[in-house]
């Protein structure tokens, strides 16, 4: 289990910690998830293997666009390893963020619904839905000339 502490200049403590359940590795992040911390939770994402892994936000009390654009390139790192990211135990403001995004990017397929019932938000990515379907007008005949002098 590896472990980072930043002590912010606001005076606030930001850990990450690292641990193994059931095969695959999970990123925990307890504190403020923003731009100064967005390099360090990619990196603990990214770094050896599993490829499979997930981020335990329990204890996190923000998330901005910069942590949840770290989320995404860590994402993007992992797939190309034929990995996947799943975020679990979202609370009150990044909750918040990942509804936001979620009404934003309908159908992006960042939400798996088996993922969903077990609490995890899964950032893997899903094929597209295929096209819509052209309708033909099933109640007119074609059409004829039955004169054709």
């Amino acid at each position: 289990m590896a472990i980072a502490v930043w002590d912010r200049p606001d005076g606030s403590t930001v850990m990450v910690r690292v641990s193994i359940e059931h095969g695959r590795r999970v990123v925990h992040v307890a504190g403020e998830f923003d731009l100064a911390v967005r390099g360090l939770v990619a990196a603990a994402c990214g770094a050896g293997e599993p490829a499979t892994v997930i981020v335990d936000l329990a204890e996190t009390t923000f998330l901005d666009c910069s942590g949840y654009g770290g989320l995404m390139a860590a994402r993007r790192a992992l797939v190309s390893r034929s990995g996947s990211l799943s975020i679990r135990n979202q609370r009150q403001q990044p909750l918040r963020v990942f509804g936001v995004i979620a009404r934003i990017d309908q159908g992006s397929g960042l939400v798996d619904a088996a993922d969903e019932k077990a609490g995890l938000t899964t950032m893997a990515p899903r094929r597209p839905p295929p096209p819509p379907r052209r309708h033909r007008d099933r109640c007119s005949a074609p059409q004829t000339n039955p004169k054709a002098d």
